[in-house]
């Protein structure tokens, strides 16, 4: 088995405030919710992966 790291840059807009802070438990400022949320999202990511016929082993985000 092969294995590949990616490089990847994400950017975003807020387009819903509420549910950032709800994922984000709406503490910190701006950055640190993003940062919590994108932390929410790469722990979904394994599952997302394994049905496109690859598993992630290691995963890290850091919001600038």
């Amino acid at each position: 088995m092969s294995s590949h790291t990616i490089t990847a840059t994400i950017v975003v807009d807020i387009t819903n405030p509420s549910a950032l802070n709800a994922i984000s438990g709406g503490s910190g400022d701006e950055s640190a919710q993003v940062q919590a949320a994108i932390n929410a999202g790469l722990r979904e990511l394994p599952s997302i992966a394994q049905r496109y016929g690859f598993k992630i082993t290691e995963s890290s985000a850091t919001v600038n």
